[in-house]
């Protein structure tokens, strides 16, 4: 995962570098939607057999914004996902990971409306896992639920990305709607303490780790100089 992100971050930075473009201005927003991919094999190596075993893929919906200043792109933005909730027998999990996220990036490329900006984050991210006890066609009447309960931690998160927005321009204004396609890669560092609900508690040494690819709809403008 640490190779990962480090070849990620240097390909950027090596984008940004090189990149030859005339100094734009201005800025957008956009809500998100889309797919992520965090890592559960350290959460399920932490689970025993009694427990079902949780997916990495997640349904993630978020939004953000920036601002661009002679190509320097400066902005912010938060991501929720929602695991797939796993069943074994009485027992169910579902997972949440939310992410905010401050980056700075550069324009690499702008032509026909179409912006290309690479961008380097530092952020926060919090689990949370909820265990609940669901219905057995084959328990007793007489059962008695156990009462759901979350166990969460956060961790400090580095992030690389790469987005391309396009801009559909109100006449010749120089702002308008956009589309945008965003994918990136979230590079978790040690975790905080595990709580149950509440109160601390032991929990596993996890890297939630994660990549994730949204599409955007959103506005804004910009203009040349």
């Amino acid at each position: 995962m640490k190779k990962i992100f480090i070849t990620a971050a240097l390909i950027v930075a090596g984008l940004s570098a090189t990149a030859q473009v005339a100094p734009v201005n201005g800025g957008a927003g956009h809500f998100r939607f889309g797919y992520a991919n965090y890592q559960m094999k350290g959460m399920n190596n932490w689970l025993n057999d009694r427990y079902p075993q949780l997916k990495n893929d997640f349904i993630a919906i978020g939004g953000g914004g920036y601002g661009i200043i002679n190509n320097l792109v400066i902005g912010g933005e938060g991501l929720g996902a929602r695991g797939t909730t796993v069943t074994k027998d009485t027992l169910s999990i579902t997972p949440v990971i939310g992410s905010g996220m401050f980056n700075l990036g550069y324009l690499v490329y702008h032509r026909h409306n179409l912006l290309v900006y690479p961008m380097i984050g530092i952020g926060g991210l919090g689990a949370s896992f909820r265990f609940s006890e669901v219905d057995n066609p084959g328990s007793a009447t007489n059962h008695v639920k156990a009462e759901p309960y979350n166990y969460s931690c956060g961790s400090l998160v580095l992030g690389v990305s790469v987005g391309a927005d396009k801009f559909f321009m109100f006449g010749e204004e120089d702002g308008g709607i956009s589309v945008s396609l965003k994918a990136g890669y979230n590079y978790a560092l040690r975790n905080g303490n595990w709580k149950k609900d509440n109160l601390e508690t032991g929990g596993p040494n996890v890297n939630l780790s994660g990549f994730y690819l949204t599409l955007g709809f959103g506005g804004g403008g910009f203009g040349v100089d």
